[in-house]
């Protein structure tokens, strides 16, 4: 995964993936700041599963997520929404 262009590029490294995929830790690197940020995605069983309604209901699914960027000491640098789509063809 971290030679996948836009990770490669955008100075973003894979360090964690469950082995259930339900977890990734990434590790991003800014020049305009000291040290390195980190990420850490999460997705519940009760996330899967609105998932898996909305496709069986409507062929789709939106939903917008949290996640924040920290520091190695665990403060939070900033607070990123990611807006997810899934359709089936």
């Amino acid at each position: 995964m971290n030679f996948y262009p836009p990770f490669l590029f955008g100075r973003v490294r894979v360090k964690y993936v469950s082995d259930d995929f339900k977890q990734v830790k990434v590790r991003v690197w800014l020049k305009s700041a000291v040290g390195d940020r980190y990420l850490d995605f999460k997705i519940s069983q009760e996330d899967l599963e609105r998932v898996k309604l909305g496709l069986e209901t409507k062929g789709k699914h939106n939903e917008t997520h949290v996640v924040h960027l920290i520091d190695k000491q665990g403060d939070v640098c900033a607070t990123v929404e990611l807006v997810t789509y899934i359709g089936l063809p």
